[in-house]
């Protein structure tokens, strides 16, 4: 089998790799499929291969993904709650119940970059979590639940991808650490 500590290694560069296509570059390969990475032993690195769904962000968008991202890991709701409604996952009318759940919503996929220390992908249960939560909230919520903006479609498939391969090659990785240059 693989190592552990190259599995860490390898999700790291993932998580670092996601980083820096959203806050640095802007730009993102979207389609986190196994398929379209390599990782080269000889020099350690990650290789994206498949750039067909490739997306650039305005710079806006990606401030404010840093700044609710700022918000959540320093458990700011109100800031949380704000930067929710600048992205469209909210609007000024909802109900407090429905700001309740979808801040629960965005406070479990961000979990991640929320937990302090080392993530365990392959063991954490976030992702059946918010797929049930995701449910409830459609079906069985207080009928103001709305999709995502457009904008974010993009994002959302490469966070979850990137999610999935970590779990995938059972990495642990400090999640936390990687995001915080990229913030506020």
């Amino acid at each position: 089998g693989v190592d552990q500590k190259l599995r860490n290694r390898v999700g790291c560069l993932l998580e670092k790799l996601v980083f820096r296509e959203l806050f640095e570059f802007r730009t993102m390969q979207s389609d986190p499929n196994f398929a379209n990475y390599l990782y080269r032993p000889e020099d350690g690195k990650i290789v994206l291969l498949d750039f067909g769904s490739s997306v650039t962000f305005e710079k806006e968008f990606t401030e404010r993904y840093a700044r609710i991202s700022r918000a959540l890991i320093d458990d700011d709701h109100d800031a949380a709650v704000h930067y929710a409604e600048k992205i469209g996952y909210l609007d000024s009318g909802n109900s407090p119940e429905h700001i309740e759940r979808v801040m629960n919503m965005i406070r479990m996929v961000c979990e991640p970059i929320c937990h302090v220390g080392i993530y365990d992908f392959y063991h954490s249960d976030v992702f059946a979590r918010a797929r049930d939560a995701g449910f409830e909230m459609v079906f069985k919520g207080t009928g103001e639940f709305k999709a995502p903006p457009p904008s974010t479609a993009f994002l959302h498939r490469k966070l979850a991808g990137s999610f999935l391969l970590c779990a995938r090659i059972k990495a642990c990785v400090n999640v936390q650490e990687l995001i915080e240059p990229h913030l506020p």
